[in-house]
């Protein structure tokens, strides 16, 4: 049986363009994605000088090189693996302890997401834990982009994890499988939507949780319909669809990056609750 990645929604940093192009192709999305904006330090931050600003700088290239190999695939590629081990190496070696706390936290942000691409999901999560900390007892009030990454890096995690063990399945799912993995897709969108209690929703870091979420809701009615027979999915899918909404309702009513991703997901989420959910 192939497998095929779970979507991502798109991102904030360019790397992220394409380590999260991983997901959209599964979705048919992958036509609505493109680099993000250039990254580098936060809005609000003033690097210091010093070495440790210049490490953090060079941390942040290494990521966006990194995200630019890391094409659709099963697999990260081995020179993004490097360079993921590269951003790890710096921040851990060069940066934390030695810059700003509004700084660290955007060393952490880095960190737990390269850690996250390296499966090095635990590590991912206490780098989060330990840049959301920094934030909320420092009461800093800029990098809300780098506060939403340390938040929803968990969720991630445990959605890459998911997808890793439906990957090795010799088959399709059974039914008491396909309820194990999207009970944890479930978990996964759970905490993610962490972002939407502590950051507007019309910041750019919470639009991009809230696409995630859908991804994860579009992955789910993938494992449920991959090979189940329709009287055991239908009712399963009808359920997930219902999830979506209350999501869809919390993207802002104004325009936003990526758009036209969201509205792809809504689309297809509409047409397959038309079919299945509707009654006779």
């Amino acid at each position: 049986m192939t497998r095929r990645p779970l979507s991502h929604p798109a991102p904030l940093y360019r790397g992220l363009g394409f380590i999260l192009l991983l997901l959209l192709l599964v979705a048919g999305c992958a036509k609505d994605v493109g680099p993000g904006p250039q990254p580098g330090p936060s809005p609000g931050l003033i690097p210091p000088v010093g070495g440790a600003a210049h490490s953090l700088e060079e941390a942040q290239k290494l990521f966006n090189a990194a995200g630019g190999l890391d094409q659709p695939a099963l697999d990260v590629p081995a020179a993004s693996l490097e360079q993921y081990k590269q951003v790890v190496d710096t921040v851990e070696k060069k940066v934390l302890g030695q810059v700003t706390k509004p700084l660290e936290v955007n060393a952490y942000a880095l960190l737990a997401f390269s850690q996250w691409r390296l499966r090095a999901y635990a590590k991912a999560m206490e780098a989060g834990a330990q840049g959301r900390q920094i934030y909320e007892t420092e009461q800093i009030s800029t990098n809300l982009r780098d506060y939403g990454m340390c938040l929803m890096v968990g969720g991630l995690c445990l959605a890459s994890q998911t997808y890793q063990e439906y990957k090795t399945l010799p088959g399709p799912p059974t039914q008491d499988q396909a309820q194990s993995l999207t009970g944890r897709l479930q978990q996964a969108m759970q905490a993610i939507d962490s972002v939407n209690s502590k950051l507007d929703r019309r910041e750019e870091i919470t639009v991009y949780a809230n696409q995630w979420q859908l991804a994860l809701v579009d992955a789910a009615v993938r494992i449920w319909t991959s090979g189940l027979p329709r009287e055991v999915w239908q009712p399963e899918v009808c359920r997930w669809l219902g999830r979506a909404e209350p999501v869809l309702a919390k993207f802002p009513d104004t325009a936003y990056p990526r758009q036209s991703l969201t509205l792809t997901y809504k689309n297809k989420f509409e047409r397959l609750k038309k079919a299945e959910c509707q009654g006779p």
